[in-house]
């Protein structure tokens, strides 16, 4: 039924590479076909292999996340480095920009394996946890039209068997592009603008909470989040996201 739906939507939808963004075919045998060409596909899966320069563990299946040194978890997929062009930033600025659910379903089904193998080594079930994001400056929704941390977050959320989807549990106002900063920067950017949501403190409060993300860089923005989530009686902070970038 699954694979009915998909190619019918694909027929009336025709589906791009999330990465070279070249047409697909709708009626491809593979399912992952409708959001990726073999050879992205063949790209995406190397990149996914690469190992981590801390634990030594292919990048989609280590949970390191040395910048906040305070134990965190960050399930992730690929590396990313702005520098190259490669497949994994293909992906990342397409999700950035262009609102296909098949992109996002096609990441979060991935991304679900890497996060669920974290949890299962901190004895947490996955369809007992909260879900969240952090909002995406709202310049940028008008912009491209929605929140690809919000999209990532409820069908993750999903797919780990959380049914009601993700929690909305931050609030954001104003604020610069944190790409544009120094690690300095970022800090503060994000202290002065991302604060709890109203009324949000009963939905977490001694639960195990999932912040996603697309990308994680410094780890500042997703880092002042769990901060602020454990000082209103979060039990534990996992992070997920689809790249990181490798520390220098």
């Amino acid at each position: 039924m699954k694979k009915l739906f998909r190619t019918a939507r694909n027929i009336f939808f025709v589906p791009r590479c999330a990465s070279c963004r070249t047409l697909l075919d709708p009626f491809g045998a593979n399912l992952k076909s409708d959001c990726m060409c073999d050879l992205c596909l063949a790209a995406w899966n190397n990149a996914k292999s690469e190992l981590c320069p801390d634990c030594s563990k292919p990048a989609a299946l280590c949970g390191c996340l040395p910048e906040l040194k305070t134990g965190d978890r960050l399930a992730k997929l690929v590396f990313y480095r702005p520098e190259k062009e490669k497949v994994q930033n293909n992906v990342i600025y397409t999700m950035k920009h262009v609102d296909d659910v098949r992109i996002f379903e096609f990441v979060a089904d991935e991304l679900a394996v890497s996060l669920c193998g974290v949890l299962s080594e901190l004895n947490i079930c996955p369809d007992e946890c909260v879900f969240t994001w952090v909002p995406r400056r709202g310049k940028a929704i008008a912009q491209n039209g929605f929140d690809q941390g919000r999209r990532l977050a409820d069908l993750l959320a999903k797919t780990c068997g959380v049914k009601s989807g993700a929690v909305r549990l931050f609030a954001r106002k104003g604020g610069k592009e944190q790409k544009t900063l120094d690690a300095k920067s970022r800090i503060e950017n994000a202290r002065k603008h991302i604060r709890i949501a109203r009324h949000s403190e009963d939905r977490f409060k001694n639960r195990n909470v999932v912040i996603t993300d697309d990308l994680v860089t410094t780890a500042a923005t997703v880092g002042y989040a769990g901060e602020l989530l454990k000082k209103a009686g979060a039990a534990r902070i996992v992070y997920a996201a689809v790249g990181k970038t490798p520390d220098k």
